[in-house]
């Protein structure tokens, strides 16, 4: 017998992409070879992406049958780009005890990003878009910037963080995200934001 155990998986548009915060995508998968018995298909992931379902169980009588699998990205606030991850299928029963049957390739879109934000000397109001911070990263983050001004809407005040101040009377200010603060620079320079869409 020269009928070895093997996968059929067919990947829709012949690849497999998915989108953090966005797009799924689904491939499906059969057996190539008529069991004598019942065949599981264990689903196992590498990377930021997740499977469902994560079993197939396959039958004499629904062997040549598809079964789709759902893939999608795993949301994070990491800026990676487009990178890759990997859903291996380890079969058992009917002589397909321990194959590992082929690897589908999963291309992940990032959606989170950097960006810069133009800041000219002196005050100038910032619209906080990216993941939460504190003022003393974003002070840390440049040497032009000296000065942090948030209004506190629960207190009803203006909080001050600045490297100028002895570091006894220094505080650090929480930034959520969405929100807006006052940057004090000594000459024009950028801020760098990470954005979580």
């Amino acid at each position: 017998d020269n009928d070895l155990p093997t996968l059929v998986i067919v990947e829709t548009n012949g690849d497999t992409r998915v989108a953090e915060g966005g797009a799924s995508d689904s491939y499906t998968v059969a057996l190539g070879n008529r069991p004598s018995e019942t065949v599981t298909v264990q689903i196992s992931v590498e990377g930021q992406v997740s499977v469902s379902p994560t079993t197939l169980t396959f039958t004499v009588a629904n062997w040549q049958l598809t079964q789709r699998v759902t893939v999608r990205a795993v949301q994070d606030s990491v800026v990676e780009g487009e990178h890759m991850g990997s859903i291996t299928h380890t079969a058992s029963g009917s002589g397909f005890n321990g194959a590992a049957l082929t690897t589908v390739a999963v291309v992940v879109t990032d959606d989170d990003r950097v960006e810069s934000i133009a800041l000219p000397a002196g005050l100038a109001l910032v619209g906080w878009f990216g993941i939460p911070t504190t003022s003393r990263a974003i002070i840390d983050s440049n040497p032009l910037i000296t000065s942090i001004w948030v209004w506190e809407n629960a207190d009803e005040r203006w909080v001050l963080d600045s490297r100028l101040l002895p570091n006894s009377l220094r505080v650090v200010i929480t930034i959520t995200r969405g929100q807006g603060f006052f940057v004090v620079a000594l000459a024009p320079t950028t801020l760098t934001v990470q954005v979580v869409e």
